[in-house]
C-alpha cells in the first residue's frame, strides 16, 4: 500500500480555508480511507476527522490505513458525517468524521500519538452527525 499523495492533492488541502480545530501531531498524517488518501484534521479516541477528494456514502464502513511506526495498520470505521470544504476546478474536497468500528492496541496508540495524549476510554458518540469532529 503506497501512502504517497498527489502533489496536487496536497497543495489543494494546504490552501484550503478550513481553518478550525486541528491536531498538531497530526499535521500532514497522511492515511487511506477505502482506496482514498486522506489527511487527518482532527483526531478523538473514538474516530477522526479526514480530508480527502471523492465523496464518501453515509453509514457506510471503510477500512482506514495508517502506519504505527514502520509498519501499517487498520481498522474498520463508519462514515458518520461528511461536508464540502472546498469546490474547485481541480477536485471536492470533503471533511468526513469516522467513527472507529472497533477499537485495538494499534488505534489506541496512533491516537495517542496524534494528540500526544493518553487515550481514556470515553463512551463513544452515537452514529449520527451531531456527533461530528469537522
Amino acid at each position: 500500500m503506497n501512502f504517497e499523495l498527489d502533489p496536487d492533492f496536497v497543495m489543494a488541502i494546504a490552501g484550503s480555508s478550513h481553518e478550525t480545530r486541528r491536531v498538531q501531531a497530526a499535521a500532514n498524517e497522511v492515511v487511506r480511507v477505502g482506496r482514498t488518501d486522506a489527511v487527518i484534521v482532527e483526531a478523538a479516541s473514538w474516530g477522526v476527522c479526514v480530508r480527502h477528494s471523492g465523496a464518501l456514502r453515509l453509514g457506510s464502513e471503510l477500512r482506514l490505513s495508517f502506519r504505527i511506526g514502520s509498519r501499517q495498520a487498520a481498522v474498520v470505521a463508519v462514515v458518520i458525517s461528511s461536508r464540502v470544504v472546498r469546490l474547485a476546478g481541480e477536485g471536492t474536497l470533503f471533511d468526513t468524521t469516522l467513527r472507529f468500528a472497533e477499537r485495538s492496541i494499534d488505534v489506541q496508540r496512533w491516537i495517542e500519538r496524534l494528540t500526544d495524549a493518553t487515550v481514556f476510554d470515553p463512551p463513544p458518540p452515537p452514529l449520527h452527525a451531531a456527533a461530528a469532529l469537522c
